[in-house]
């Protein structure tokens, strides 16, 4: 590949339409692009949605096959089209007092998930959410997390990780480093987290340690590495009082990869959110 087409593997784009329009072509036939991220804007049904994703792989043709992406947590994270039968929050399968059903259900939940993304062509779903709702004034997260604790969020998110992989759907663990004890939402604002490396530890890292972790093995469901990694837009002050999380090379290389040992594939979160695109 030259290095134009080297960094085009690098972007994922998000189109305008409900078609493959111009903005589309142009991001898979010029730019060349590894990903396309489809959201609520591009779905009308579900003969539309199969349709789009149909012609998006045909404006690609055969380069290097796309992934298609989207954000399918169900709750009200869910782009499918009506058709499909909504599933309720996450929090709520975290809730399982049982934790034999519950790692069960979450397992469950991940499978349902990846069957939803196949069925219209998505290979790529930025889901399961590994936040800890630990801040009851953070709406952005709130019931989207499996939990408010970092021993159900771990078990729950990871086996739901788990369910998503055994279908051949990739799951993507977000938001490192952990945008669960926040109040500000990043879609509008920069968060900002002012915790030591030892109370992340203790807390919003358990998560995220325990998905890379390959050692660790769910009972009869075997051991997986998360294979991709969402880094927030949050500026955690006492890692790199300069760069939000996602910009940091501190969190990302320093903490992520060297730290934690994640030698997966790292994304930031959408970078026209304002916690960005209002200062960078």
């Amino acid at each position: 590949l030259t290095v134009e087409q080297k960094v085009g593997q690098l972007l994922v784009a998000g189109i305008a339409g409900t078609r493959p329009g111009e903005d589309g072509a142009a991001a898979i036939q010029d730019y060349q692009v590894g990903s396309i991220i489809l959201f609520g804007r591009n779905v009308e049904s579900a003969e539309q949605l199969a349709e789009l994703n149909n012609g998006l792989k045909a404006l690609n043709g055969d380069y290097i096959p796309l992934f298609l992406a989207v954000d399918q947590e169900g709750g009200r994270v869910d782009r499918m089209p009506a058709e499909v039968e909504d599933l309720p929050p996450a929090l709520e399968f975290g809730s399982i007092p049982d934790t034999d059903s519950r790692l069960d259900t979450c397992f469950e939940l991940g499978r349902t998930l990846a069957a939803q993304c196949a069925a219209f062509g998505f290979n790529l779903d930025f889901a399961p959410d590994m936040d800890v709702w630990s801040n009851p004034d953070n709406t952005v997260i709130g019931d989207r997390a499996f939990g408010t604790d970092a021993g159900t969020v771990t078990g729950a998110a990871n086996m739901a990780a788990l369910g998503l992989l055994s279908q051949g759907v990739i799951p993507v663990a977000k938001h490192f480093p952990g945008h669960g004890d926040t109040a500000v939402d990043s879609h509008y604002g920069l968060p900002v987290v002012d915790k030591t490396l030892e109370e992340l530890e203790a807390l919003e890292l358990r998560p995220f340690r325990q998905a890379i972790d390959t050692t660790c093995v769910y009972g009869t469901y075997g051991d997986a590495a998360i294979p991709a990694v969402m880094v927030a837009h949050i500026l955690m002050t006492q890692l790199d009082p300069d760069w939000p999380a996602s910009l940091s090379h501190k969190v990302v290389t320093g903490l992520l990869r060297e730290e934690l040992g994640f030698d997966g594939v790292v994304c930031t979160d959408d970078l026209t959110m304002g916690a960005l695109a209002q200062t960078w």
